[in-house]
């Protein structure tokens, strides 16, 4: 069986990966994952199982990630480690740049040198910028990131486009929209408004909360990701959502419909540098490689919703 090597394992997107695809590709694959656990929320995420090795270290550690591939010997890698939180990137920016994209040259020589057969970088819709018109960005639209997290994470693209122009490493990247669903941490609008809302806390908004987002349940993406490895041709670049759309306002209201109460904690009127106004992508290119998800907004929000009403500790973390 072939050899899957992913990185950042332990985040919220990529811990709810791994589950999945254990449990659906076991038969197809043995996996490897990659993290160094940098946040409290992360080791809750350790799992264990008969087909799953886990390395803890740092992509940016040559050293570290020339011993994982030398006894590993990865077939295919997934870049998923990355420093995320977009309000923490204003704050240091230093560390995005560090772990983004210089994490991905380590990666992206290591997997150069041991003859990596594919090589998926896990990005953002974000590196698009803000979208100012009632169109959604395709992947010929050109990225003007607007923060230090996106910009890092458009970085981390060009190290890989770059390591195909010089090294012919075969390479795909995903754009993702907004994704939700369990094991989130409560930084994030959703579990941070569930948070709010059971202890009894100011749920705050940025600006009016007007800004547009496109959200879509996790499990979308990670199938998402597998089809893409399994049908996409080699050195494409692919949005993945399109999800659905609503404001960070309606977000939030949503939530407080949901558990009946809440909505006299929301206030607005918190600023954050350089927040952008809309995302949205088209993805008509994902969905011409016969790509379906099978999980509807309404149905993945229910399952979060109750995932975090049965697990109110995990927002502690």
């Amino acid at each position: 069986m072939k050899k899957i090597c992913i990185t950042g394992t332990n985040g919220f997107i990529f811990s709810n990966f791994i589950k999945k695809v254990l449990t659906e590709y076991s038969d197809q694959y043995n996996f490897i994952g990659i993290d160094k656990l940098a946040s409290n929320f992360t080791y809750s995420n350790i799992i264990y199982h008969n087909n799953y090795k886990f390395y803890l270290g740092n992509i940016c550690d040559q050293n570290f990630i020339n011993s994982v591939f030398q006894i590993e010997q990865p077939n295919i890698v997934i870049n998923a480690a990355a420093s995320s939180f977009v309000d923490a990137s204003i704050i240091n920016a230093v560390d995005f740049i560090k772990d983004n994209v210089l994490g991905t040259q380590v990666l992206c020589d290591a997997a150069v040198k041991y003859k990596i057969e594919r090589f998926i970088q896990c990005s953002t819709d974000e590196i698009y910028g803000h979208l100012l018109t009632n169109d959604a960005w395709t992947e010929k639209c050109v990225p003007m990131p607007r923060n230090p997290y996106s910009a890092s994470k458009y970085a981390s693209e060009l190290v890989v486009y770059a390591a195909n122009q010089t090294h012919q490493l075969k390479y795909n990247i995903t754009r993702s929209c907004n994704i939700f669903g369990s094991l989130q941490p409560n930084r994030n609008l959703i579990p941070k408004t569930i948070h709010c809302i059971f202890n009894n806390k100011i749920i705050p908004i940025h600006s009016d909360g007007s800004q547009k987002r496109s959200w879509d349940f996790v499990d979308n993406k990670c199938d998402a990701i597998m089809h893409i490895l399994h049908h996409a041709p080699a050195n494409e670049v692919y949005n993945l959502g399109p999800g659905t759309e609503l404001t960070n306002l309606q977000m939030v209201n949503k939530i407080c419909d949901y558990f009946n109460k809440g909505h006299h904690l929301i206030k607005t009127g918190f600023e954050r540098k350089g927040i952008d106004q809309r995302y949205l992508v088209n993805t008509d290119k994902l969905y011409s490689l016969k790509f379906k998800p099978k999980v509807s907004f309404e149905d993945g929000f229910i399952k979060t919703m109750e995932w975090y009403r049965n697990n109110l500790h995990y927002l502690e973390l």
